[in-house]
């Protein structure tokens, strides 16, 4: 989150301003406006009548005053600011079958809440992936070894609640890898590593996936990850094959969500890739390559098909697993299985990614999911032979620290159950890994 003085009828103020999540800006006649995350409220400080005006954003983002329009201030009010700090952060526990469940603090410090997990589904799951829909009240996890989807409740403290039916197919048995829901909050989908296919779900009112027809989709050989654009416009695999080198497929979602690939359907990436990424312009594709220990660099065409950047790749550590970009689309970060480290970069103008110094910050054993809070000032990554999660501040150049400070009353690391896999974040943001 960066902070910006402004001056304002002679006074210096402060406006916290989340670049992916707040639109803040000075309004004349002595008003300070908010957008709250999400497009849904607005609201305006009235310097000269000690109040606040309080409006709903439409689906074509105009004004409707609330009833009341106006509700009462203190004396002056020259500015008006929403939290849109991450509230809750959830784990999934490979071999423990289960889902461990935090609250985050001021500090950004994980602290597990009560009760600290619940079962995924199933006994013996082996819950592999977790995803948050974009309205932040439903959250889905991936049971490979039973062909499953979770489904859950998020209550109003965070916690997790079973939904009836708890649970959803996908894949067979051992074959499900990832699951993801798109930015509109309509759809879900899930890849089936040896099925070789993507399931397709509508998202009812009530949070519940329903299989779309067709309910599933061909996606190459042995795909491992999927992401949709911040658009909903188009999806892209992370597709390791069988071949020495690896691609990228790539989808267009048509209007009832429904993945049709594109032409061509595939783009060349290195060997075994196993993530990818787009920033939170659509305008760049990022995907880590396991064993060429690098990260394949894209633009994104006007119809969302990737063009392999000048170079084609970067280095990265040993047996990266991951790539996240923040919340800014100033910086990307890559969790390097093998190294016990994060790769750090900061992301040019043209969308190329440039280490920064030093190149690594340490984590746990094995790390392999990692994700920023929403308001790119905390991140996190779970440590699957650690059984922990590394917990990060993020500095002003993008830089990460271990949390370790007795203000933010932290520690480096908290304990997560038995091969934690994935973390995800309540609020999510649009464009996750």
């Amino acid at each position: 989150m960066n902070r910006h003085p402004r001056t304002f009828l002679g006074f210096v103020i402060t406006t916290a301003l989340s670049l992916a999540l707040v639109a803040c800006a000075g309004v004349g006649g002595g008003a300070q406006t908010y957008r709250a995350p999400g497009p849904e409220y607005a609201y305006v400080a009235n310097h000269g009548s000690n109040t606040v005006s309080q409006y709903a954003i439409g689906a074509g983002g105009a004004l409707k005053a609330m009833n009341p329009a106006t509700v009462p201030a203190g004396s002056g009010p020259i500015a008006v600011t929403v939290n849109p700090m991450g509230k809750y952060a959830y784990v999934v526990n490979d071999e423990d079958g289960t889902v461990s469940q935090y609250a985050i603090g001021a500090g950004g410090a994980l602290t597990p809440m009560n009760p600290a997990t619940v079962r995924a589904g199933c006994r013996y799951c082996l819950a592999f992936a977790v995803t948050i829909d974009p309205t932040g009240k439903y959250a889905y996890v991936a049971n490979p070894g039973y062909g499953t989807v979770s489904q859950f409740a998020i209550g109003a403290g965070g916690a997790l609640t079973a939904m009836n039916p708890a649970t959803v197919t996908a894949g067979s048995r051992n074959s499900i890898s990832h699951v993801t829901v798109d930015p509109t909050g309509k759809y879900a989908y899930v890849v089936n590593s040896l099925g070789s296919s993507i399931s397709q779900y509508t998202i009812g009112a009530d949070g519940a996936l329903k299989a779309m027809s067709p309910a599933t989709v061909p996606a190459g050989i042995s795909p491992l990850s999927i992401t949709v654009d911040p658009t909903g416009k188009y999806a892209y695999v992370a597709n390791p094959g069988l071949i020495i080198n690896g691609t990228v497929l790539q989808y267009v979602i048509g209007a009832g969500g429904a993945l049709r690939p594109m032409n061509p359907a595939t783009v060349p990436a290195g060997r075994l890739p196993s993530s990818v990424t787009v920033d939170p312009t659509g305008k760049y594709a990022y995907v880590v390559n396991q064993s060429d220990n690098n990260v394949s660099q894209y633009t994104i065409g006007a119809g969302g098909a990737l063009t392999a950047m000048r170079p084609a790749t970067v280095a990265a550590g040993t047996s990266p697993e991951s790539v996240t970009v923040d919340p800014t689309g100033k910086y990307a970060y890559v969790a390097n299985g093998g190294g016990n480290n994060i790769s750090q970069y900061a992301i040019g103008a043209n969308g190329a990614l440039k280490a920064m110094r030093p190149a690594t910050v340490a984590a746990g054993r094995t790390p392999a999911s990692f994700t920023v809070d929403p308001t790119g000032k905390y991140a996190y990554v779970v440590n699957v032979y650690g059984e922990s999660v590394s917990q990060y501040v993020i500095g002003s150049n993008g830089a990460l620290t271990a949390m370790s400070t007795p203000a933010a009353m932290s520690t480096p690391t908290v304990a997560a159950g038995r091969i934690p896999t994935s973390v995800a974040i309540y609020p999510p943001l649009l464009s996750r890994p």
